[in-house]
């Protein structure tokens, strides 16, 4: 190589360098820009507080969006010292489209969330505790043409997180540990999609105790849509493995009907763990013990109204037909096994009324 071209390679190379270290330091800086202009923004207007431990680049963890990443992420009921978190994360990555970011124009296009919880309570009134600490009324509001929003997230990940969701008016209790999900999103002010695969444990509990659903293992395969003009949610066949079984549903969840919901599900494997699945998890381990096969079904429903004071109504029917049982350890078997059988919750949609 001659000299000519070593001094142009390394004028090249030095023009890169100093490209590379003015786009890291532009970025940064638009990064602490934006992390503080939205905390004050939005603190100003929430009954709540954000908090924020830190905050940096990450040029990995959504590559190949440049991601700042949120450390110590707290969403706190009220702005006072010893108020409660309703949120938290360990880091919160946000992924922007780069070119777009050196002009104000923040495209978010991935999110990813790990280590934390989210605690969702609602009260006998009706009110959502996060709603009340982001001073946000639940009420019809006419759209301002000029204020639209509009969000198109290729990927949502979330790590390791348990969600709580408590209604003081039904006495129930949901935990849902998620340990991976991942979904896509798009949302407008009059539409919003999202396509959602996760594994989570799951706990459902009634007047402080355990129904069924105790320490399930679930994985979700959900499409969802959501007409804001119509406050109507539309699901699409989506499937949902509780246990060993595999379930199919569909369904509509109106909000302008007292919150009515109408969901119809049905099992698709063709032994005995559809039943294990919402027996108490020793009895289905008991279950899972025998070979066993025959023409099962489980189809059910979920009709009627879920807001303040009210439960919907659940109805599943049940049985088999030509099936059998072996246990292989004593060569004993139970063949042409016939049954039906049903489950409502009754008349008060609860424990108390409920009849299998």
């Amino acid at each position: 190589m001659t000299k000519r071209a070593i001094k142009i390679t390394s004028f090249t190379l030095l023009i890169v360098l100093v490209a590379a270290i003015i786009l890291a330091f532009s970025i940064v800086n638009q990064q602490k820009a934006l992390v503080k202009y939205s905390l004050e923004t939005l603190n100003e207007s929430f009954d709540g507080k954000i908090e924020i431990e830190d905050s940096h680049i990450d040029l990995l963890a959504n590559f190949p969006f440049v991601s700042i990443d949120l450390k110590g992420v707290q969403f706190k009921n009220s702005k006072s010292a010893d108020a409660l978190p309703i949120y938290q994360a360990k880091h919160i990555y946000l992924g922007f489209n780069l070119i777009p970011l050196f002009s104000g124009n923040y495209q978010l296009k991935k999110i990813k969330i790990t280590d934390g919880y989210l605690n969702i309570m609602k009260f006998e009134d009706g009110e959502l505790n996060i709603l009340a600490a982001k001073n946000i009324i639940q009420q019809e509001n006419e759209i301002n043409e000029q204020d639209q929003f509009k969000l198109d997230l290729k990927a949502l990940t979330i790590e390791n997180f348990v969600f709580r969701y408590t209604d003081e008016a039904n006495k129930n209790e949901v935990v849902a540990k998620i340990s991976n999900l991942n979904a896509k999103a798009s949302a407008s002010n009059e539409h919003f999609f999202i396509d959602i695969n996760a594994d989570l444990n799951l706990d459902i509990d009634q007047d402080s105790t355990n129904t069924f659903f105790a320490n399930k293992d679930v994985a979700l395969a959900i499409e969802l849509n959501y007409d804001a003009e119509q406050q109507f949610f539309n699901i699409k066949p989506s499937k949902i493995k509780l246990q060993d079984a595999n379930f199919s549903f569909t369904g509509t969840y109106d909000l302008k009907l007292d919150k009515e919901i109408d969901l119809e599900f049905y099992g698709e494997k063709p032994d005995f763990s559809v039943f294990a699945a919402f027996a108490p998890n020793e009895v289905g381990e008991a279950i899972k013990s025998y070979e066993n096969e025959g023409d099962i079904y489980f189809k059910g429903t979920i009709v009627g109204k879920t807001g303040p004071g009210y439960a919907p109504l659940i109805q599943v029917d049940f049985g088999c037909e030509n099936a059998y049982f072996l246990n292989k350890n004593v060569d004993k078997k139970i063949d042409e096994l016939e049954f039906a059988g049903s489950y409502t919750n009754g008349v008060h949609r609860n424990l108390n009324t409920s009849e299998l």
